[in-house]
């Protein structure tokens, strides 16, 4: 469920019902809610916040390991420290009402139209919650909003799942680069 305009008490009510399904009903896995930066699974909350160097540097090993499991992951603390064209703007990670990322979105400009996703990662604890499809939908706004017409990224050839959730999403294969795959999606603006 995606609902821009509620009221924060909707969004506790609705939380609350939650408490008083039956066990039955209760086999609806999640109720996703995202409001103004804030995503709700079954009473958990999650914190999109504008990625900042300052606390990559202080959270770089909580970050790295978010994607160890991801095939053809190599990313290592420089990587997320390169300073690109928008990319603290563009940027964000999730965070956990316990305070612990759970998942991030790192992009840039490449060209004054396209905005290049250059990693995206969900926790696997997190995963096939729905948080993904917000965060990419994120991604994707944030694009726009930097009036991008196109959003590209890569995807290695050995992640099936990755390219699965992006051509789920809208993106088409544009092209082989080695061991990845190219996709992109045009965007509204």
């Amino acid at each position: 469920m995606f609902i821009k305009d509620w009221h924060p008490n909707k969004i506790i009510r609705l939380l609350s019902l939650h408490n008083f399904l039956t066990p039955v009903s209760r086999k609806l896995k999640y109720i996703n809610i995202f409001y103004k930066g804030l995503f709700l699974v079954l009473g958990k909350e999650f914190i999109f916040q504008t990625l900042k160097q300052e606390f990559i540097e202080d959270n770089v090993f909580e970050i790295i390991k978010i994607g160890r499991d991801v095939p053809g992951e190599y990313w290592k603390k420089q990587h997320f420290l390169i300073d690109l064209p928008e990319k603290w703007k563009l940027s964000f990670v999730v965070i956990d009402d316990g305070g612990k990322p759970v998942a991030y979105a790192i992009s840039s400009m490449k060209t004054a139209h396209q905005v290049h996703l250059h990693h995206f990662a969900v926790d696997s604890n997190c995963r096939g919650k729905g948080l993904g499809g917000f965060m990419i939908r994120e991604v994707i706004s944030r694009a726009e909003q930097s009036f991008a017409t196109v959003l590209t990224l890569k995807v290695s050839s050995k992640n099936r799942r990755g390219q699965s959730f992006y051509e789920n999403h809208g993106f088409v294969m544009r092209e082989y680069d080695k061991d990845y795959i190219v996709y992109e999606k045009t965007l509204k603006i």
